[in-house]
């Protein structure tokens, strides 16, 4: 457990350390307590998974996943936007894995990615400057990562987060109002949400 922790605390400051620095064109002043979040929170959600899986393959790769999504949610805090160059090839690389070797379950990831990408396409398109395009790809992500009809427990569960979060700033201060919410990073917690439970299977069963 104390291995666990103290390497996701290293982890978490190395994604710290990553989104600082990338991309080096953005002049977006992030706040100290993201550093402070990233750290704790992978050491809380290393230990999660270690008491879980213990050190093993399973456990590396939800960690990785797991540093992925909060690598993914601290950029976008701290620049207001997700890199192409990190989510496209994530997005192919999830459905690399998920077709090889090739299963029913492949095609329920290809569905998911496409409905997850049209989608918040759907609503980008409605709503201009609600949503970016790498909250797009990201969704796109999350889906071929959960497939049909999973995915939409992660969307959910980062949906009511972010929507409770902006009900949160809206009555709040004029100050707060005026602030664009970035919402990859409540993709980012629906994704690790579901990835530490998911009741869909068990609901399912019941019919």
């Amino acid at each position: 457990m104390i291995t666990a922790v103290f390497l996701g605390a290293f982890v978490g400051w190395g994604l710290h350390w990553l989104s600082d620095r990338w991309p080096k064109q953005s002049t977006f002043q992030a706040t100290s307590w993201i550093a402070g979040v990233l750290v704790g929170s992978t050491a809380v959600l290393f230990a999660i998974l270690w008491q879980r899986l213990g050190f093993s393959g399973n456990f590396a790769f939800l960690a990785t996943l797991v540093s992925f999504f909060l690598l993914i949610a601290a950029i976008d805090l701290k620049h207001r936007l997700v890199p192409n160059v990190l989510i496209l090839p994530a997005v192919a690389a999830m459905l690399l894995y998920q077709f090889v070797p090739l299963t029913t379950g492949s095609w329920w990831a290809l569905a998911g990615s496409a409905a997850a990408f049209l989608l918040f396409a759907l609503v980008r398109a409605i709503s201009p400057g609600g949503l970016g395009g790498g909250d797009v790809k990201l969704a796109a992500f999350i889906g071929a990562l959960f497939g049909l009809p999973y995915l939409f427990w992660a969307l959910l569960a980062g949906g009511l987060v972010g929507g409770g979060t902006a009900v949160f700033l809206l009555i709040g201060s004029d100050k707060n109002k005026k602030k664009q919410i970035p919402y990859g990073p409540f993709l980012c917690l629906g994704g690790i949400v579901a990835l530490l439970y998911n009741p869909l299977p068990f609901l399912t069963s019941l019919f």
